[in-house]
């Protein structure tokens, strides 16, 4: 049985590099003590975020940008370890 990367139309080994390595680099200029790790955890905010907006839990009640703004500056905040 083939591995997913072996499947027609899988990805190329690499991809995505080009979004993921800017989105590193966020946190490392924030001084961050795992850029990678950090990174991640931005995407998942806002993959999450997203998603309860349009589908989940605040499909009805929009956090308003100030909202978004306090519980993004909270996550990136917590990141470079101080």
């Amino acid at each position: 049985m083939p591995t997913p990367r072996e499947m027609p139309g899988a990805p190329a080994e690499g991809a995505g590099s080009g979004f993921r390595e800017p989105v590193t680099a966020m946190p490392a200029a924030a001084r961050s003590t795992a850029p990678e790790r950090h990174a991640l955890s931005m995407i998942a905010w806002c993959d999450g975020v997203l998603f309860s907006c349009t589908a989940g839990q605040f499909r009805t009640a929009v956090p308003t940008r100030t909202a978004l703004r306090t519980s993004c500056a909270e996550l990136l905040d917590g990141m470079p370890g101080r």
